[in-house]
């Protein structure tokens, strides 16, 4: 049985019994596992007094073939962000990216770009930026390295000047706008301002679009996040509770 030795966050933790916790982390190198750590919340073994979400450390794991959880031997935590239990809105956001990278990513599938991602976002987060910021720009990452980027190109023979334009969330592309009255197959709205601001990012290649949104109005920022959202819950089949806390209803 193999065991390998990852770079990790905890995506999630589930009681096991009063010393044991059954975990979900995201390794750099081998993406999402599940494992059963034993003995995890003893102050004096090997897992550093336990598991929090978000934690990042080094894991030990020994890898079971045709078994859905994995044995995990150590973990060796590096840091635990304090901001993510201070500031609300950071809280909000740091459940919403463990989230989105398990329930976007399958087990075993390494996203070692996503995981870099993750590793600025929540250093990020930890130092006090705009929880939205960082939000924006790790949705639109996910969404990228997951294949489901929308595509923002112009649709043939719309207006260039057209302050709304439609998006087909089935195709993943642009439509000319359906108006409001439209009914048939769903078809959303969306503004040029916001479409300015995701064109922006998507040119930037996903790097430090947070920064770009600093020179957009904060309501560009919002509907460019609700659209990114809305993109990820169709992707997935649902809403998850963390992005109802985030966003809102609706």
């Amino acid at each position: 049985m193999p065991t390998i030795t990852d770079d990790a966050y905890v995506l999630r933790h589930w009681p096991y019994s009063e010393t044991s916790q059954t975990v979900a982390v995201f390794g750099k190198a081998h993406g999402v596992i599940r494992g059963l750590a034993k003995g995890a919340r003893r102050e004096r073994g090997a897992f550093s007094g336990g598991f929090e979400v978000l934690d990042r450390g080094q894991i030990v794991a020994i890898i079971k073939p045709n078994d859905s959880l994995a044995i995990l031997t150590e973990w060796d935590l590096a840091r635990r962000p304090r901001s993510i239990y201070q500031s609300l809105p950071a809280h909000h956001a740091a459940l919403y990216l463990a989230d989105l990278v398990r329930h976007t990513l399958t087990e075993a599938d390494p996203h070692p770009a996503l995981w870099d991602e993750m590793d600025t976002a929540i250093g990020s987060l930890d130092a006090g930026r705009d929880a939205m910021d960082v939000v924006l720009r790790f949705q639109w990452v996910t969404l990228s390295e997951t294949g489901h980027r929308p595509d923002l190109r112009a649709p043939a023979g719309a207006d260039p000047e057209a302050p709304v334009l439609g998006f087909d969330p089935a195709a993943g592309r642009l439509q000319p706008d359906p108006g409001p009255d439209h009914t048939g197959p769903e078809v959303w709205r969306i503004r040029a301002a916001t479409l300015t601001l995701l064109r922006k990012i998507e040119r930037s290649g996903g790097i430090d679009p947070g920064a770009i949104a600093g020179e957009d109005e904060v309501e560009t920022r919002h509907r460019a996040n609700l659209f990114l959202a809305s993109c990820l819950r169709w992707v997935l089949g649902r809403e998850p509770p963390s992005m109802t806390a985030l966003f809102g209803q609706g």
